[in-house]
């Protein structure tokens, strides 16, 4: 039997002791274990998390600037809208006002006749739908006598019959020979120079009106001409490689984005990068110890969709420029009659080629043909030069490629206690611009695959037809072949409307009365030899006193018409303040040095200020406050509920978020309003601007959101119009990050 002693009671053997510390040491290295994962897994979470969110910043900064150069691109596109317009005033406007007898507003009388206030179509008399007839033989020129007007009828055409020529052989003169026969002589001459006087008056008038609408339609394309060599070059910018793009400035996306991503990673992700190739483009990893990598991709390079580097001339394929063929009518004298000579309305480019006019008193042979050529449309568009003269309402946006930046990297940072080594780690990201407009595409439909807009409804009924050759001369009655646009969205009117013709043609009148009549000479600068993407010209084709270096009535009148409308609002992302936001930028490249880049219609280089940084602000801003028009009765214009300096502000019809991360709309506070307070004024440096011109409320243009990538990848996404749906014809691919 053993006995237990109070001895080992207390202390027992020494062999018991330290077996709490051994289960102890065991503990702590389970522990340890257990902590360094925790302390493992917990770094593992931190730098993929860093890594991810560096991604989700570098993609949303790339499509940050896609976003602000499409923004750029659609204003510029807005810009062919207004010189389309403009064209559109010459020629329908101040071309028809001379009509006394049928025209909605009787100038002879100073009144509106009874359709003048009605929005209906301009009928003749008789009540035939009155076509589009040129003259400008009338006068609100000073050319013309207060009672000289040549284009009195141009429904029917101007008949003048002439004075009887008494002859010698109807005379007696065996009645009283000598005085008789002296007197008939006189009165003979007389007529025979009233009437040869009357006849050259016609051919002058007649060579006139030829002349006015070829200078008004060379200036027309000069201006588009200019306008798209700068869209074209930035469409390109942003669409000539898979892996980069060039901002509004000409830097470096990519390299942009790189910077971004790499100075927001953990000091152990920066490892991984060599920024250097991150930023100029290379595939590869790192070199030596760095082993992860940078992709950018630009989707708008993709081969479906790509433009080319540097292009001035041709638009990439996510473009597709909607060329047309209106027709011009003009009232063409016949003035060899023998007892009358009239106008008749005559089309100057039947067949698709301009004609001479049939007298060409006072002109310049020479300049008769090269007006000619410069004004005829260029039938072969393969030739990159052709398409920039060719006639253009602008240009409609492919929906099948789709504008968005993917950026994907790789790092394998050192992480303590990493039993296996180091852990590769990969993050992606998508982010696309949203919520502006390029334009309207011309028809309603686009299949995917398509290059083109298709379909028989047209997005505005008043366009003449697309570009189509080998067609039979069309009757001169068809005034849907003529030019024209909507003034609001379902418009079938247009601006042969009684309406707007009748209180437009009101304001010409009322301002341009004797003694202020207009002069020929404000249109001189229109044939210049210098082209208007040359730096050394003024950039200008409204009206202007070259003498007097001042601004007329008829360039105020044209700068009024062209101001924002309905129709403009919703399917254009207009630009309020382009000139500070873009052109100032664009003219500091270098790339653009032989391009000039203008302000907005009403600019003019050298004229000072508020021409040499005319924007679509100022154009409205200064056609309300001096009431240029009846706005009140042109209601389909912007700003009938505001004050002329926040007038502007109904372009804000972008969208807008709630608050930030909350995308749902705010129609309330946010989406078109600003308060005047503000609104960035013209004595505000450009680097203040804003998009909008609005630094704290609506804006205007394209934003940007994150976007599923497997969204991108889908095959029945609905962008070709109500159940046009197909995959995106620049779809990523897992190629796209290799």
């Amino acid at each position: 039997m053993t006995m237990i002693t109070a001895k080992g009671q207390r202390g027992g053997s020494t062999g018991d002791r330290g077996q709490i510390a051994i289960f102890v040491a065991l503990i702590f290295q389970v522990l340890f274990v257990f902590f360094a994962m925790v302390v493992n897994v917990g770094l593992l979470v931190h730098h993929k998390i860093n890594l991810q969110n560096s991604v989700d910043l570098a993609a949303y900064y790339g499509a940050m600037k896609q976003a602000e150069s499409m923004n750029a691109i659609a204003h510029v596109n807005y810009q062919l809208r207004q010189a389309w317009k403009l064209m559109v005033w010459r020629y329908r406007m101040l071309g028809m006002a001379g009509d006394t007898i049928n025209h909605p507003y009787d100038s002879v009388n100073k009144t509106l006749r009874g359709p003048g206030s009605v929005d209906q179509p301009f009928t003749a008399a008789n009540g035939q739908v009155c076509p589009t007839s040129f003259c400008i033989n009338y006068p609100v020129f000073d050319l013309m006598e207060p009672n000289e007007d040549y284009c009195r009828d141009m429904c029917a055409g101007v008949n003048i019959p002439l004075l009887g020529i008494p002859s010698e052989n109807g005379i007696n003169f065996g009645l009283a020979e000598g005085i008789l026969g002296s007197l008939a002589r006189s009165i003979e001459d007389a007529s025979r120079n009233l009437v040869d006087k009357t006849k050259r008056q016609c051919r002058i008038s007649s060579s006139l009106t030829w002349f006015a609408l070829a200078r008004f339609i060379l200036a027309y394309r000069q201006e588009m001409k200019n306008r798209k060599q700068v869209l074209n070059h930035l469409a390109n910018d942003i669409s000539y490689s898979t892996t980069d793009l060039r901002d509004i400035d000409g830097d470096s996306v990519r390299a942009g984005a790189a910077t971004t991503f790499y100075k927001n990673l953990t000091a152990q992700n920066q490892e991984q990068i060599d920024i250097n190739q991150a930023e100029t483009g290379s595939r590869a990893g790192g070199a030596g110890g760095n082993q992860g990598s940078f992709t950018f991709y630009n989707a708008l390079g993709e081969t479906a969709c790509q433009g080319t580097d540097g292009n001035d001339q041709i638009p990439p394929k996510w473009l597709n420029e909607i060329f047309l063929t209106p027709l011009y009518v003009y009232l063409e004298g016949d003035c060899d009659g023998h007892t009358s000579i009239g106008f008749e309305p005559r089309i100057i480019n039947a067949g698709g080629t301009f004609s001479k006019p049939r007298y060409g008193d006072g002109l310049d042979p020479a300049m008769i043909d090269q007006l000619v050529n410069l004004i005829t449309d260029p039938n072969d568009l393969n030739a990159p030069a052709n398409r920039l003269w060719h006639t253009t309402v602008g240009y409609e946006k492919n929906p099948w490629c789709a504008a968005y930046v993917g950026v994907q990297a790789t790092t394998s940072p050192k992480i303590p206690f990493s039993p296996f080594g180091a852990v590769k780690l990969t993050a992606r990201a998508f982010a696309k611009p949203f919520g502006g407009r390029i334009g309207p595409w011309y028809y309603r439909e686009w299949p995917q695959g398509a290059a083109a807009s298709q379909g028989a409804d047209k997005i505005d009924p008043n366009l003449p037809p697309r570009m189509v050759s080998g067609e039979a001369p069309p009757a001169v009655s068809n005034d849907s072949l003529q030019a024209d646009f909507s003034r609001y969205t379902g418009d079938q009117i247009g601006t042969k409307s009684t309406l707007s013709m009748g209180q437009v043609t009101s304001a010409i009148w009322q301002r341009n009365q004797p003694p202020t009549q207009a002069k020929w000479d404000y249109y001189n600068h229109l044939i210049s030899s210098t082209d208007l993407s040359d730096p050394a010209s003024t950039g200008d084709i409204l009206a202007w006193d070259s003498q007097g270096n001042k601004t007329v009535a008829l360039r105020d009148l044209e700068i009024a018409f062209v101001i924002p409308d309905q129709f403009d609002i919703t399917y254009y992302s207009i630009e309020p303040d382009f000139w500070r936001n873009y052109a100032v930028r664009l003219m500091n490249r270098d790339d653009f040095a032989n391009t000039q880049v203008r302000g907005d219609l009403g600019y003019r280089k050298g004229a000072g200020q508020p021409y040499e940084s005319m924007t679509v602000r100022d154009q409205i801003v200064f056609s309300r406050t001096n009431n240029i028009y009846p706005w009140n009765m042109l209601s389909y214009y912007i700003g009938a509920n505001q004050g002329a300096t926040t007038a502007f502000i109904e372009t804000l019809t972008s969208w807008h978020m709630t608050q930030p991360g909350d995308y749902r709309l705010d129609p309330v506070d946010r989406f078109g309003q600003c308060q005047e307070r503000f609104v960035i004024n013209d004595a505000q440096p450009p680097n203040a601007a804003v998009p909008g011109n609005c630094f704290a409320g609506g804006r205007t243009g394209y934003s940007v959101k994150m976007v599923d990538g497997e969204y991108l990848q889908g095959s029945d996404l609905e962008f070709g119009g109500e159940g046009v749906s197909g995959p995106l014809s620049n779809a990523w691919t897992e190629d796209s990050f290799k």
